[in-house]
């Protein structure tokens, strides 16, 4: 396959990339029972399990797509807490939940409630909330010492923070800076053309949350990053705004899928 290795991480670069490789055109596949949800690869984990992103929210009840609303990712937001995901466990603002929560509330409504495809859900270390990058030398982390965007290199690894934040473990999470950047994308850079893009933010104007702290302003108000209608990576105020969710899950590495008709991938579910 094309396409290059991080470490023990399988990463495509493009979408001719994808095209040379087992999976489908648009890189995606489809997990489906019931009513089917089309999902893209980001990368295949060392552990050999394969992760997804929801690459159209369509079905997500809970992150609130179909409705017109979106989430905030914390409620609360002058807190140094406010800029982790694993923060925003409550539903907070009841119209507009907490991150973690809707993405929690999606799965199991969704997912965890059939055991035919939660059996094939990987759960665990899978999910980074660490604090690693900042777009301002004026941002403040608390005790997480972090480098500037443009002094630093993505990378997959979860070291713990100076604030004590490493891994949300669970079978659900958010997309994170590193992969996004790896992906293709970049801070404040408008690209359309790398594979996790699927022009739908654009076509409907939708931001979605990635779970990276972005750190406190000058105000000390908590900002994440998060991918603008145009798929360009920005830093936004955790309680201010109500950005879509696209939920990520990772496939167990025994999991097979079929190719269908269509050129897509389907979950073979027992």
């Amino acid at each position: 396959r094309g396409g290059e290795f991080y470490g023990y991480y399988y990463y495509f670069k493009s979408l001719e990339d994808c095209q040379n490789s087992s999976y489908n055109q648009n890189c995606t596949k489809v997990v489906s029972i019931g009513d089917p949800m089309l999902w893209r690869v980001i990368r295949v984990n060392e552990d050999g399990s394969t992760r997804l992103i929801l690459d159209a929210a369509t079905v997500a009840d809970a992150t609130n797509i179909e409705d017109g609303l979106g989430s905030k990712f914390n409620n609360q937001y002058t807190l140094l807490n406010s800029m982790y995901y694993s923060s925003g466990n409550s539903i907070g603002d009841a119209n507009h939940p907490n991150a973690k929560y809707a993405v929690d509330e999606w799965y199991n409504s969704n997912i965890g409630s059939n055991s035919s495809l939660a059996s094939k859900v990987a759960t665990g270390n899978y999910f980074c909330e660490a604090a690693k990058v900042k777009t301002t030398p004026v941002h403040t982390f608390g005790s997480a010492v972090v480098k500037l965007y443009n002094e630093y290199t993505p990378n997959l690894g979860c070291e713990e923070d100076g604030n004590g934040h490493q891994y949300v473990p669970g079978p659900v999470g958010l997309l994170t800076y590193d992969e996004f950047v790896l992906a293709g994308g970049y801070y404040q850079d408008y690209n359309r053309d790398f594979y996790l893009n699927n022009g739908i933010t654009r076509m409907n104007n939708y931001e979605y949350w990635l779970m990276t702290p972005a750190g406190l302003d000058e105000d000390n108000e908590a900002q994440v990053f998060e991918v603008n209608g145009y798929a360009m990576l920005q830093d936004n105020y955790t309680g201010y705004y109500n950005p879509r969710l696209r939920p990520v899950i990772n496939l167990k590495a025994e999991v097979t899928a079929t190719k269908d008709d269509n050129g897509y991938y389907v979950v073979d579910v027992d």
